[in-house]
């Protein structure tokens, strides 16, 4: 065991996704960080499932293309990962889903409900992502919701997404054409924008539910 690992060892895998979000931010952004002690807190974290530095880097991407959007565009400024969260981390989760939803009764036993009966996805298909900007006013999304995410929903013509556009994430309504595709804000001061030959576009899912903040 390396000098840093017994920091990191006890973590559950939830607390280890987001300090590997934090030192991957921090990183990118040119602040010092302890590589021994980014090292170890890799290894601990591939030791008990590689997928935790691998979306952790990828989440840690899509929130630093974040910091230059425009305020008027709706966009992602917190990303969940459902299937990192320990039972009480779960239980936490849909407490708050109740209490977003007016449920002072719901219930919060991981054994009788989960997240995945709440919404009908499979748990490592949920992203849960907080939005800022009022470019989906139209569509009922407000600045402060939370939207709950299908990642292996296929999109189709006229679902609202969260897509990458050029290293930039956002919320927008998917129009298909036969020759062309836009992505489409529920705001009428905001232009459709028409996808370029030569864009970079990921679909990272499909919106299922909203949840507005109280």
């Amino acid at each position: 065991m390396d000098d840093y690992s017994f920091l990191f060892k006890n973590l559950s895998n939830n607390e280890l996704y987001k300090f590997c979000v934090k030192y991957i931010i921090r990183q990118s952004l040119g602040y010092f960080v302890n590589q021994s002690k980014f090292n170890s807190l890799i290894n601990v974290a591939n030791s008990k499932d590689k997928r935790i530095f691998e979306y952790a880097e990828k989440d840690a991407n899509t929130i630093l293309s974040i910091l230059v959007l425009k305020m008027e565009e709706a966009k992602v400024i917190n990303i969940k990962r459902i299937d990192f969260l320990n039972s009480e981390e779960l239980n936490l989760l849909i407490l708050s889903i109740g209490a977003a939803n007016q449920h002072p009764n719901f219930n919060t036993d991981s054994n009788k409900i989960t997240v995945s009966d709440i919404f009908g996805i499979e748990g490592q298909n949920i992203l849960v992502c907080k939005v800022a900007g009022d470019s989906m006013i139209g569509a009922n999304i407000y600045n402060g919701d939370t939207l709950i995410v299908d990642t292996s929903s296929e999109a189709k013509n006229e679902d609202i997404v969260v897509v990458n556009l050029n290293d930039q994430t956002l919320v927008k309504r998917l129009i298909l054409k036969p020759k062309s595709t836009y992505l489409h804000s529920e705001n009428n001061t905001i232009k459709p924008y028409k996808v370029k030959n030569d864009d970079n576009l990921a679909i990272l899912g499909v919106v299922k539910h909203i949840l507005h903040s109280l």
